[in-house]
């Protein structure tokens, strides 16, 4: 399952945390993090995401992630939502 909803970066940085931060897991919380992010990105852009297009990093010290919304560059036809 973690290979359908993780992009290659992410599933190189769970296998970091499952090193150092076992007793979490990362795969079924790496899901709940792209699903907050994509609940609130719609409702504000109108847009909808795919699972590969917010790539995310987990601080596991400050319990907090980043995502990084991956939205299609310049000469794809199609306009950014932001």
């Amino acid at each position: 399952m973690l290979e359908t909803i993780a992009l290659p970066g992410e599933i190189a940085r769970l296998r970091r945390l499952r090193a150092t931060e076992r007793g979490v897991c990362w795969d079924r919380l790496l899901f709940s993090m792209k699903e907050a992010v994509y609940k609130a990105w719609y409702p504000a852009t109108g847009r909808r995401l795919d699972f590969e297009d917010a790539d995310i990093e987990v601080d596991a010290a400050a319990a907090s992630f980043t995502a990084r919304i991956i939205l299609p560059g310049p000469g794809t036809g199609e306009k950014p939502a932001f």
